[in-house]
């Protein structure tokens, strides 16, 4: 295949592979020793705007000859040109499975790319009533007020999917109304406020989530609820930290694995004391501290 762009070998590495996804947009692997290769989407002027529209040619990097896209690179706008690409063979071959794709392909990036997609729509209506307004906490994650009269922790299925244990999810509920949609991606876990604590302890954890430290009172209040209210999951999370299973160890024991960690090397006490900075801790002066911050 003739080569109509040019890709810097120091910035992209050396072309191993491509082929032409639809005309004028290509799918290109590289090579770079000794850091692996980059998967990239090349998008071609006589791309533009039949397949790939301006806006998300905005996204990516411009080259001699194109734009580029790389895979796995936030904000790189990878996604939206797999996004576009579905869009433009459903509207070639429209059939129920292209239907399904675009709509998973809209959803799962819709979190990373908001400008573009608009975010990810709030729920209207939840087991326990409709939405009377919402509290944003970032794409995907709302706090809603109900005509019940409570408020509820709504969490798209990007985030329940892949970001939430399923000992948190075992508070929440998937709700029938949205199981009738007939996909997956359009369900969200729903938690009443007074049984969402672990899920937002969870969440903390993640940079895009940070919005939840202005619906509590303190990370602090937030660990003693989890004593206080959640001892067996408290339990069990501190246990898989402490017996070298946790977040703590994550890094330390696949270095281990492939032989870039000696795990003799850490004294056993700096070992203790890094792990315990990953449980949850009780402090007594907050006993009776309020954790979630909700409007009245």
């Amino acid at each position: 295949m003739e080569m109509r762009f040019r890709l810097e070998k120091e910035t992209w590495g050396e072309v191993q592979f491509m082929e032409e996804e639809v005309g004028d947009v290509l799918y290109v692997v590289t090579s770079m020793p000794p850091f692996g290769g980059k998967e990239l989407y090349v998008v071609l002027p006589g791309a533009v705007p039949e397949v790939i529209s301006k806006e998300a040619l905005s996204y990516g990097t411009e080259i001699p000859g194109g734009y580029v896209f790389e895979m796995d690179v936030k904000g790189s706008g990878w996604e939206i040109i797999s996004y576009e690409l579905a869009r433009h063979k459903l509207r070639q071959e429209f059939t129920a499975e292209g239907r399904e794709e675009l709509y998973a392909a809209a959803v799962y990036a819709a979190e990373k790319y908001p400008a573009y997609f608009g975010g990810i729509l709030p729920p209207r209506s939840t087991p326990w009533g409709a939405v009377l307004r919402h509290k944003k906490v970032a794409e995907g994650l709302y706090f809603l007020e109900t005509d019940g009269l409570v408020w509820v922790l709504a969490v798209a299925e990007p985030i329940w999917e892949v970001d939430l244990s399923e000992d948190a999810k075992w508070f929440g509920q998937l709700w029938e109304q949205d199981r009738l949609l007939g996909r997956k991606e359009a369900q969200y876990f729903y938690f009443r406020a007074e049984r969402c604590v672990p899920v937002i302890y969870e969440l903390l954890e993640y940079e895009e989530y940070q919005g939840f430290i202005s619906y509590i009172s303190s990370k602090a209040a937030l660990e003693t609820r989890l004593y206080l209210d959640y001892p067996e999951y408290t339990f069990r999370h501190n246990f898989v930290q402490m017996t070298g299973r946790g977040k703590s160890d994550m890094l330390r024991n696949l270095a281990s694995a492939v032989g870039a960690w000696d795990l003799t090397e850490e004294a056993s006490s700096d070992l203790d004391a890094r792990r315990m900075r990953c449980c949850i801790c009780f402090t007594p002066e907050l006993v009776h501290a309020p954790v979630l911050l909700l409007p009245q």
